[in-house]
């Protein structure tokens, strides 16, 4: 699993594939902060729970190290 996160001129968005979850905002922070409640709506609304391995990953902390594609 992995998250794709896309900087353009004046704005983020990040895409999780696997769910086909799609956010974006206008700084990295608010990016990962609105990626966080996208994913708890999409899974309130699956009523299933968040896998483990996306939990870690929307936890992001500028020391983790995962598999995330920026471009």
């Amino acid at each position: 699993m992995w998250i794709q996160i896309t900087k353009e001129k004046t704005w983020y968005s990040a895409y999780i594939s696997e769910y086909r979850i799609h956010t974006q905002w206008d700084t990295f922070e608010d990016l990962l902060q609105n990626l966080q409640e996208a994913v708890d709506l999409y899974f309130s609304k699956e009523e299933k729970d968040i896998p483990n391995s996306l939990v870690k990953l929307i936890n992001y902390k500028p020391s983790n190290t995962f598999n995330m594609v920026i471009s």
